[in-house]
């Protein structure tokens, strides 16, 4: 497990930092991972990071969301 937030990155949404931080402590390249973002700044800075972006909420209207769902549930079909 890691936590990557706010407190340990310098620039903030659209920029990767946050993600690619998390992914450093899980030791997992960003290809290998998935983030799922409510908001188009973090579907921004998941695809700007390598990362797989999947929106839910108001981000699942994103058109760059590479997956939508519209529920947590959904992740066990991705």
């Amino acid at each position: 497990d890691a936590v990557s937030d706010g407190n340990n990155i310098r620039k903030s949404k659209p920029d990767p930092e946050v993600f690619l931080c998390a992914a450093a402590y899980l030791e997992l390249r960003p290809s290998d991972c998935y983030v799922v973002e409510d908001a188009e700044a973090g579907i921004a800075a998941a695809n700007g990071g390598g990362f797989t972006s999947i929106g839910i909420g108001s981000a699942a209207d994103c058109p760059d969301a590479k997956i939508k769902i519209g529920a947590f549930s959904d992740l066990l079909a991705v």
